[in-house]
């Protein structure tokens, strides 16, 4: 007797379940709200969004694992789609955490019409110090991944910071990529430019002291704003170290209450505040007072550092605030400032050094160019890296979940953080 055949199941491809597209639409909205994965293993939460759900929800490692990966490639294949046949660029920039490095990488589309954001391409940690090798590594890896054939024709402009590893790797990357071209990021520059009025050691320390007679005693910042006035005042713009854009605004915040400031100074006994004896000591001085004068006479600097850290500063407005800073630092050297003599000197020094920029404002203007829509391209290029130093902060949620996710995984979640939205 005939033993009956099996009959075969044809597979029917019906695309992913409701319920893993649920997961799925679930995993790209935790991990866009910012919610490190571990999160999820707490038992109360989990309890709360599976009652509200009405449905199971994955476990961390399957979150992290199995929907992020495929949200991963989804996002990867769609950066893909979007540079692909496009003349693009590339911001490169670096950080610490914990005595760590960290490398990112983004991309962007260059166009004649608007500027476009940049996308991340991969964020990894190198134990070894920064050195030219590296950088040239990362960019290689990162262009291959992407699977990009005509690199060597579309990529036209390579964004870092000033270290001399970056600036030897670009001219090393130059060599290959011979259309390509090299800016320092412009918001770094004028912060450069801020930092050496700090050379100045006595409004200095005046800043520092005056910074401690307010931050140690709050009730000193209280008193401040209705000191010697009927109206409410300001209080003092605390600098920040990094932001130099701030020490200004705090030397003139000085300058424009000195007299103030020297009577609120002396109703503050010695043996409540070292601080506060020491920068009246510090205002007395002549050379002091003249100096204030001088740097706070700068404090436009601190709107064009503004200006410069939003994420869609293009190369033709750098060239018309290096344009208007130079006129307004010419103007104030011929007053005799000090101060502005300097600055002026420091800004054509790393002008000097930063020659894709200068390049890139000479093709904008119509010179050095054999193709027309150079001009418009590079009039639209980004000139900062402002975009990957804000990547970094979002770091901070991952990094504090390290213990529990590997390097990889981390990897592929910040990607799918960043890329919300393509164009």
């Amino acid at each position: 007797m005939k033993k009956p055949k099996q009959k075969n199941l044809t597979l029917l491809k019906e695309g992913p379940r409701v319920e893993d597209k649920f997961l799925v639409n679930f995993t790209e909205a935790w991990i866009d709200a910012g919610l490190p994965p571990n999160a999820l293993s707490n038992k109360k939460l989990r309890k709360v969004l599976e009652s509200g759900f009405s449905k199971p929800l994955p476990c961390v490692n399957t979150l992290s694992g199995n929907y992020a990966q495929r949200l991963y490639e989804e996002k990867l294949q769609q950066l893909k789609t979007h540079i692909q046949g496009h003349n693009f660029y590339i911001v490169f920039d670096e950080c610490d955490h914990n005595n760590e490095k960290y490398y990112a990488i983004l991309i962007g589309r260059l166009s004649c019409e608007k500027q476009h954001k940049p996308y991340l391409v991969s964020v990894s940690k190198e134990d070894v110090c920064p050195n030219v090798h590296i950088v040239q590594q990362k960019i290689i890896v990162a262009l291959t991944l992407l699977g990009i054939v005509d690199a060597f024709e579309k990529f036209r402009l390579f964004i870092t910071d000033a270290a001399a590893y970056n600036i030897c790797a670009a001219k090393a990357l130059s060599a290959i990529y011979t259309k390509m071209l090299h800016v320092t990021c412009f918001s770094h520059m004028l912060n450069r430019i801020s930092i050496s009025l700090v050379e100045y050691a006595d409004v200095n320390n005046l800043v520092s002291c005056i910074k401690k007679v307010f931050n140690k005693c709050p009730s000193r910042k209280k008193a401040w704003k209705t000191f010697n006035c009927q109206e409410e005042r300001d209080g003092f713009p605390v600098p920040v170290v990094t932001r130099w854009g701030t020490w200004l605004k705090s030397v003139a915040f000085i300058c424009k209450n000195w007299m103030d400031l020297i009577k609120f100074l002396e109703n503050i006994p010695a043996d409540q505040s070292k601080a506060a004896e020491a920068a009246h000591g510090i205002m007395q001085i002549p050379a002091v007072s003249r100096m204030v004068a001088f740097i706070s006479a700068l404090e436009f600097l601190t709107r064009y550092i503004t200006v410069s850290e939003q994420g869609n500063f293009t190369t033709a407005q750098a060239v018309k605030i290096v344009d208007e800073i130079t006129e307004k630092l010419i103007d104030l050297t011929s007053t005799g400032n000090e101060a502005a003599k300097k600055v002026l000197e420091k800004l054509e020094y790393v002008l000097e050094k930063n020659c894709g920029l200068r390049e890139m404002a000479a093709i904008g203007r119509g010179y050095f160019t054999e193709n027309p829509q150079d001009i418009l391209v590079y009039s639209f290029a980004p000139c900062t890296s402002v975009n990957a130093e804000r990547l970094f902060s979002l770091l901070n949620a991952f990094l504090s979940d390290k213990p529990f996710i590997t390097e990889a995984t981390m990897n592929k979640l910040i990607f799918i953080r960043y890329n919300t939205d393509f164009e």
